[in-house]
């Protein structure tokens, strides 16, 4: 699914997405003096090359064999319709990974490339995560973000908290 324009929600709209009156709004991006215009995807295995690339590039992001080809197909079929990415000159200039396990949502992974930066990106794609969640009924979303990432800021901005009531636990399956 591609749309010419970002979701974005503002206030007094947060009730209208049940009923699809969520207004676009187009992201314009300003690089340099040109204004360009971003667009939403819904993230498929195509795009995965250039996906995986942007989140190597990006500090912060914690990748690992988790995150091959395979794995990220299987995690896309399941989720269908919650991540996506943001093109810009017929580049890939933002992703969100995004699925649910019928209870909360979480998001994986978020990635803006460091020329598109600080125009509305990120959060457009957040927004457009959690709108498609709420679509399924889910009522919370979780994030992992690492201590040392200097992004904690931009979600706490975006209304996101910390858990100090909570621990991560991981445990290798294999």
């Amino acid at each position: 699914m591609k749309f010419s324009a970002f979701a974005l929600l503002r206030p007094g709209y947060e009730g209208h997405y049940k009923s699809g009156k969520i207004p676009l709004h187009p992201v314009y991006c300003l690089i340099g003096i040109f204004a360009m215009k971003a667009a939403i995807e819904t993230m498929m295995i195509e795009h995965y090359d250039a996906v995986r690339r942007l989140w190597g590039e990006s500090e912060g992001i914690g990748l690992s064999s988790a995150d091959n080809k395979t794995s990220t197909e299987r995690f896309l079929n399941r989720n269908s319709g919650l991540s996506f990415i943001a093109a810009m000159d017929d580049a890939i200039a933002g992703a969100i990974l995004c699925g649910e396990n019928s209870r909360r949502g979480s998001i994986h992974h978020l990635a803006v490339a460091q020329k598109f930066r600080q125009n509305g990106i990120g959060t457009a794609l957040v927004n457009r995560s959690i709108i498609a969640l709420r679509k399924r009924g889910i009522k919370k979303c979780h994030l992992f973000v690492f201590m040392t990432n200097t992004a904690l800021s931009f979600w706490q901005k975006t209304g996101w908290r910390e858990r100090f009531e909570l621990i991560l636990l991981s445990r290798d399956l294999i």
